[in-house]
């Protein structure tokens, strides 16, 4: 009986707005949720990437930061000490080589902007093996301070009627200023 009262066409019109009504009712319940969850899935996949690009960047900068430290020497170092401890390595390898300081420059200091450089000079005697040797041990296991320029020269000593052989090392920190 009811189904006498609308014509086809009346029909049609309530299946589509009935059709619309559930894809409507699907969209709000199942699809967009989906949606949304997918979208916030993409956004932590995205976070995540993020974050093991920063700990890589945080690994790349201690890194650096250590290569630093080894290159340019201790950063914690108290400017009146180094050049006694420069002093006290050089003298424990000295007797092994037959090696002598002959001059110690004072400690040289030069500030620029928030930076201070500590310079200090050493002038030692010996044989070229010896004087080689004691330097590839103060760029291996010296770690205050870095030997910055080397300067090998000879001198001729007239009471003994020969030439002996110097060398010049320079040795550098970097301290920066608060």
């Amino acid at each position: 009986m009811m189904e006498d009262k609308f014509t086809y066409k009346q029909k049609k019109i309530g299946v589509f707005v009935l059709f619309f009504l559930v894809l409507l009712l699907g969209y709000k319940r199942v699809i967009k949720n989906t949606i949304s969850e997918g979208n916030r899935y993409l956004k932590n996949k995205n976070i995540k990437k993020n974050e093991e690009g920063i700990r890589q960047s945080i690994l790349s900068v201690q890194n650096e930061i250590y290569n630093l430290d080894n290159y340019l020497g201790e950063e914690n170092f108290k400017e009146h000490m180094i050049q006694q401890e420069i002093l006290e390595f050089i003298t424990s390898k000295e007797s092994r080589n037959n090696i002598m300081v002959t001059d110690i420059k004072p400690t040289h200091s030069y500030f620029v902007g928030n930076y201070s450089i500590i310079s200090n000079s050493f002038t030692l005697k010996g044989t070229y093996n010896s004087l080689i040797d004691l330097i590839y041990q103060i760029e291996k296991d010296f770690r205050k301070s870095k030997l910055n320029n080397v300067k090998f020269f000879k001198k001729r000593n007239y009471k003994l009627k020969n030439e002996e052989l110097f060398v010049e090392l320079l040795f550098q920190n970097f301290k920066h200023d608060e």
